[in-house]
């Protein structure tokens, strides 16, 4: 691992708690604003529904994006991908959610880690 790579991991670290908190306020959001069918996405699993979140850092910064990823206007930096599913039960959210950035920050590093080769 390059120091780059640490520093980064270090600085998501520290940053999971909020990215947590994000993710949290993101699932309240959907549930309040949509229902159900609206959110339906094709996976190669079977359609689920949720929402598509993106977790986007360039250099220490980070940012958290939701929804169709086609109005990105940038793609600098690294990347992490995933679902925000509706469907979470009350018991399961704060495993949940901190499974899904955990998956994110993960993803960010590999992709960065992927630059250095």
């Amino acid at each position: 691992m390059t120091i780059i790579n640490k520093m980064l991991e270090n600085s998501l670290i520290n940053e999971k708690e909020s990215i947590v908190a994000e993710l949290k306020r993101l699932h309240s959001h959907m549930l309040n604003t949509f229902q159900k069918d609206e959110l339906i996405l094709e996976d190669c699993d079977g359609d689920i529904a949720g929402m598509p979140v993106r977790l986007n850092c360039i250099d220490d910064a980070y940012q958290l994006l939701s929804g169709d990823s086609s109005s990105d206007t940038s793609h600098r930096g690294f990347w992490g991908y995933g679902i925000l599913s509706y469907d979470i039960e009350d018991e399961d959210i704060d495993m949940t959610i901190a499974g899904l950035a955990e998956d994110l920050i993960s993803q960010v590093l590999d992709d960065e880690a992927e630059t250095l080769l």
